[in-house]
């Protein structure tokens, strides 16, 4: 098949740690791999094309010191619902021109940014669930404007008009197939068994040889950053060989970076917490396998890529009841559960994985290792293209 994936995010560009960069990189090399042919079409600061890994990835200029002129004029910053609009006529406006060279099968376009609002007619298109902004401006504490109410209706918009939707996660299935009322489906993603070159140096200079509990990700409020950093004074006080690492890009909070609310909330304990900016894979892997645990209290998520890939390596995570991670974490097996949004319950579970003897740690990361066979590329990949090639015939 010729598949083409558009995306306003990948990991060959600047936005390269978030979950949907991560997922098609996965799904692309897993495709690639069994000799189909992977365009990604992704939103950049410039317009170039060229093969990484056999996958042809076309950047597609959305965004200029122009268009971010205009959109600070009208108040919404470096985002906004007219960003969205532009984005996505660019990217399909690049995908006619790849249509008129050659013969394309199916176009995956991701909902997140409303990235099919311009699908070219007579295209079989699939839509996959990334999120769904109505219930992430919820969880974000995002106020109500002209603003967030336009891009929500724009995140509706494209999935009504789509007949064909999965999600990687039967939480945002079920929401959104009552919310369309039409089917969702669900399809997990690949989890290949891949050897990367690692990179010890961040690891070697600030966390060496220290025992350490990890978040890494978006640093957000949806994301339950804040739900830790109220816990870490009395965590770090009760146990004083412990550390605290927090990895990825920092959002605002309270008008300020979420970095500067952690620390305040660590207060006396801060010299045993550390913050850094995103880092490329190389170097993240080494901080996530030496890791005591992996924290992930979010308030809402949809089956996130850093559980599979913390439990993939071996790693305990701690998540949320409720928010997706119960498709893949039974509590007290491969992982353990907490409440949303319940600080309490979080210092509670975090407990019980710093009092597990050596040899009940041991099966329950081994436990965790496991979901790699579930979601093995053989077999998620070979979902994935029965569910286009269904698509295909019914066109």
């Amino acid at each position: 098949m010729n598949i083409v994936f558009i995306t306003n995010e990948y990991v060959s560009e600047d936005k390269f740690d978030g979950g949907l960069a991560s997922y098609l990189s996965r799904v692309a090399h897993s495709l690639v791999e069994i000799r189909h042919n992977v365009i990604i079409l992704v939103a950049s600061h410039k317009n170039e094309h060229f093969y990484q890994d056999k996958i042809h990835i076309f950047r597609v200029k959305c965004y200029s010191h122009k268009i971010n002129r205009i959109l600070k004029l009208l108040h919404l910053g470096r985002g906004g619902f007219i960003r969205w609009i532009i984005q996505s006529y660019l990217l399909n406006k690049k995908l006619k021109f790849i249509i008129q060279k050659e013969k394309i099968d199916i176009v995956q376009y991701s909902n997140y940014e409303a990235t099919a609002l311009f699908v070219p007619k007579n295209v079989n298109y699939v839509i996959r669930i990334s999120s769904y902004q109505k219930l992430w401006d919820k969880e974000q504490g995002k106020r109500y404007s002209l603003n967030s109410i336009i891009c929500q209706y724009l995140d509706l918009k494209v999935l009504k008009k789509c007949n064909y939707i999965y999600s990687p996660s039967y939480l945002l299935a079920n929401i959104l197939s009552k919310k369309l009322n039409k089917t969702v489906y669900v399809l997990e993603p690949p989890f290949p068994r891949a050897s990367i070159q690692l990179n010890d140096n961040v690891y070697n200079e600030y966390l060496y040889n220290k025992k350490y509990l990890l978040y890494y990700g978006r640093l957000s409020l949806y994301k339950g950053v804040t739900n830790i950093a109220e816990i870490l004074h009395v965590l770090l006080s009760k146990y004083n060989d412990l550390y605290f690492a927090f990895i990825g890009t920092a959002m605002m909070f309270n008008k300020k970076s979420i970095v500067d609310y952690i620390y305040h909330k660590a207060n006396n304990y801060k010299d045993r917490v550390l913050c850094m900016e995103k880092l490329r894979y190389e170097n993240l892997l080494p901080i996530i396998k030496r890791a005591y645990a992996v924290v992930l209290p979010s308030r809402i998520d949809n089956l996130p890529n850093t559980c599979i890939e913390a439990m993939a390596n071996n790693k305990i995570v701690i998540g949320t009841h409720g928010a997706s991670f119960e498709q893949i974490i039974e509590d007290n097996v491969n992982g353990f559960l907490c409440k949303i949004n319940s600080n309490e319950s979080l210092l509670n579970s975090i407990d019980r994985v710093l009092s597990l003897d050596q040899n009940k740690k041991k099966e329950i990361e081994l436990n965790a290792g496991k979901i790699i066979d579930r979601l093995s590329p053989k077999q998620t990949t070979k979902n994935l293209l029965e569910f286009y090639q269904k698509i295909i015939e019914k066109k």
